[in-house]
């Protein structure tokens, strides 16, 4: 694709358009647009995906996160790690295409995951589907506003009762 600005006309909105370009409200062309585009990404998805790993090889306990959530699991599996406990973090920076294999080639390799977010499980879903079975997946749910601490995600990797802050289990 030419960068904009180099002699092609480009008209970009949020709307769907037609082969040429142009804006268009018929169903069958916003249908083709995006079975198109979503085959495009599809394909590429080997390419799109983008997703960080610690302490995944060995761990006993595979923290997944996302977004705002991620960087407070990092701090708990670095400290669960240095009291001895067996865990790593899965961070996926895209989600879609969903990172379903690399989800579950880690989920193997260990007895629970757990899935801190700051919604009502819509990520836990995506990960237990992706998990398969492999392992127990555990829910850390979180719609208070507030953004989670490492402590509440450390007393969760290291099964402690009576998370303080407000953290708790999703649906």
């Amino acid at each position: 694709m030419a960068s904009i600005g180099t002699g092609y006309r480009r008209h970009v909105t949020g709307l769907a358009h037609d082969e040429e370009g142009r804006p268009s409200s018929r169903p069958e062309v916003a249908e083709a647009l995006l079975r198109r585009l979503t085959r495009k990404i599809e394909k590429a998805a080997g390419e799109l995906e983008d997703i960080a790993y610690e302490s995944v090889e060995d761990a006993e306990t595979l923290v997944v996160a996302y977004g705002s959530s991620a960087m407070s699991a990092l701090s708990a599996v670095r400290r669960a790690r240095r009291e001895g406990l067996k865990a790593g973090l899965l961070r996926p920076r895209t989600l879609w295409p969903f990172p379903d294999a690399a989800i579950a080639a880690a989920a193997a390799r260990c007895r629970r995951v757990l899935v801190p977010e700051m919604s009502l499980g819509q990520l836990a879903y995506a990960v237990e589907r992706a998990v398969a079975g492999r392992a127990r997946v555990e829910r850390l749910g979180k719609v208070s506003g507030e953004l989670f601490h490492p402590d509440e995600i450390y007393a969760a990797i290291a099964g402690i009762a009576g998370v303080a802050g407000g953290a708790g289990a999703g649906p």
